[in-house]
This record gives C-alpha cells, sequence and structure tokens, in this order.
C-alpha cells in the first residue's frame, strides 16, 4: 500500500516470480533488494521468468541487494565479522558476567557483477549498464568499523575508497533482446 501511494500512476501486480507467469508482457520489469535470496538454481528460475516476461526492448532494472563476492567482502563477512563477533561475546561474558550467545544469520548469497551480467544474457538479457552506491554500508556492521569510521573523517575517507569494491547497492540495467 505504501508503494501504491508513492506511485499511484503505476498497476502493480503480485505474484511469485519463480513459480508464476506474467500475465502479458511488460515495458519495465524492477526487481529490488531480491536476488541475494536466491540459490543459483532460483537465480536462474528468476532470470528465465523476468525475461518471458518483459516486451522485446524491455527494461529489468535490477538490485543484487548486496556486495560482490570478491576478496574484500570475504575478508569482511567471513573472517573479520565472524571473529569481532566471537570476541565480542568474551568480553561480554568476562565483563558483564552473563552469557552472552549469538546466532549465526545467512545474509545470502554474494554474486561478481561479471556472475550477474553473465546469466542474465544466458536469457536474452543485454546489459546496459550498472551503477554502484552505498560503499559505507558493509562497514557499519561492524562495531569495531563502525566506531572508526563515525569518529574520524579520515578512517571515512579511507573506508569509503575501500568500500567502491564492496558496494551494497548495485543497479543493473537490461534490455529484453
Amino acid at each position: 500500500e505504501a508503494t501504491k501511494k508513492l506511485f499511484p500512476g503505476f498497476t502493480f501486480s503480485r505474484f511469485n516470480v519463480l513459480t508464476d507467469s506474467f500475465a502479458r508482457p511488460y515495458d519495465a520489469i524492477m526487481a529490488l533488494s531480491l536476488i541475494y535470496i536466491f540459490d543459483q538454481n532460483d537465480f536462474r528460475k528468476f532470470l528465465q521468468h523476468v525475461s518471458s516476461g518483459l516486451k522485446k526492448g524491455g527494461q529489468l532494472i535490477l538490485d543484487s541487494a548486496g556486495s560482490p563476492d570478491n576478496m574484500v567482502s570475504f575478508l569482511l563477512h567471513d573472517v573479520f565479522l565472524k571473529y569481532e563477533t566471537a570476541i565480542k561475546g568474551v568480553v561480554k561474558a568476562w565483563v558483564k558476567k552473563e552469557h552472552y550467545g549469538f546466532v549465526i544469520k545467512d545474509f545470502g548469497f554474494r554474486r561478481t557483477d561479471e556472475d550477474i551480467i553473465k546469466e542474465a544474457k544466458l536469457w536474452g538479457l543485454k546489459f546496459i549498464r550498472q551503477e554502484n552506491y552505498a560503499y559505507l554500508t558493509e562497514f557499519h556492521r561492524s562495531y569495531v568499523l563502525n566506531k572508526l569510521i563515525t569518529s574520524s573523517f579520515l578512517m571515512k575517507l579511507m573506508m569509503g575508497l575501500l568500500g567502491r569494491s564492496i558496494p551494497y547497492i548495485r543497479m543493473f540495467q537490461f534490455a529484453k533482446i
């Protein structure tokens, strides 16, 4: 309902993009913050259904909802944050004399830009362009890095430069050929 209020001139349809077929071909389809939950098989189903739901020349606007799969994101998510969380639990247990349990959360699947573009091409979607945003977002997951970024302009600048390799928002534009 909130989306309808923001875009009153648009017509919206609700369906399961992995199983349902589009009622008719569309000029454009937007998929925002969605594909990170898809394993490779579901990602292919998604692209297949979206491609079949677009008119020739129709546009797919796709947001990957997360950083690309590369060495920086691996080191941040799978190494640094893992140990930071464990250390935080030990310190909290020692200082506050309370058990600090933590839950491992799956933040979805990471893909490289190249993998997204290559897979889309297999389903007749031509890559048009990409825009990246939110270069500090992934670092804010860390207690330590967040404190450093918010307390030091130099650290914010340095992390912003490093963050260009792991933008949280990666917007892709494709056209059906």
